[in-house]
């Protein structure tokens, strides 16, 4: 089953595409470890605001169980 329709995967490749040029642009600036974890407290808190708290707890549940399919960048580390 999609979670989205074309148009609405077409805005999230270019919502992504987006934020990863901030990303790079960010790390480039800042301590990387500074840029992940305000990224982090971001998501989460965009998260916790769009969702019912069941749902929020079970995106948090998800987060974790799948963190080992989370894949690095290819990108050299940058501190």
């Amino acid at each position: 089953m999609k979670m989205y329709d074309d148009e609405d995967e077409e805005m999230m490749k270019e919502v992504h595409e987006v934020l990863l040029e901030q990303l790079e642009e960010h790390l480039h600036k800042y301590n990387s470890m500074m840029v992940a974890g305000a990224m982090m407290c971001n998501a989460i808190r965009l998260y916790k605001m769009i969702l019912s708290p069941a749902g929020f707890n079970d995106m948090m549940k998800i987060i974790h169980d799948t963190s080992n399919e989370i894949n690095e960048f290819k990108t050299p580390t940058i501190q």
